[in-house]
C-alpha cells in the first residue's frame, strides 16, 4: 500500500521558521531513529485519543484501523503520519501542544525524513 499523503501541500508551520520561509529543501543533519519513533508513536497515540482525526487519517491514507498495526511498521508510515500532521497549522499545533513538541521540531523531524536524514534503528 502507498500512502497518498506524501503528495499533499504541507501547511505553512512545517515551512516556515521564526517567521521566514525555509526552502523546501534545506541542510538537514541526521536525527536518530529513536526520535522519529517517539514522535510517531507519541501521533498515533494522540490520534487514537481523539477519534475524529483518527477517521481523518484513515480517509487521507486508505487505511483501514485493521491495517494500522503492520502500516506503522513500515518507513513510510511515519512520512504519512508527519504530512498528515503537517496539512494544517491547526492539526500540527494541537499535536505539538498535546505532546509537547516545538512545531518547528516535527517540520524538521519531517524534512529529515524527507531528506533521507534518519539514523539506522539501533538493535539491542
Amino acid at each position: 500500500m502507498r500512502f497518498p499523503l506524501l503528495s499533499r501541500p504541507a501547511s505553512a508551520l512545517c515551512f516556515t521558521k521564526f517567521n521566514k520561509p525555509f526552502p523546501r529543501i534545506w541542510a538537514v543533519t541526521m536525527i536518530s531513529h529513536a526520535e522519529l519513533s517517539e514522535m510517531t508513536d507519541a501521533a498515533i497515540m494522540h490520534f487514537a485519543a481523539e477519534p475524529e482525526l483518527m477517521s481523518q487519517l484513515m480517509a487521507a491514507s486508505g487505511l483501514r484501523p485493521a491495517d494500522l498495526r503492520d502500516a506503522a511498521a513500515r518507513p513510510d508510515f511515519a512520512a504519512a503520519i508527519l504530512d498528515f500532521l503537517c496539512e494544517s497549522d491547526e492539526r500540527l499545533l494541537h499535536f505539538a501542544r498535546s505532546a509537547g513538541f516545538r512545531p518547528e521540531r516535527i517540520a524538521y523531524v519531517r524534512a529529515a525524513l524527507e531528506a533521507g536524514q534518519v539514523g539506522p534503528m539501533r538493535r539491542h
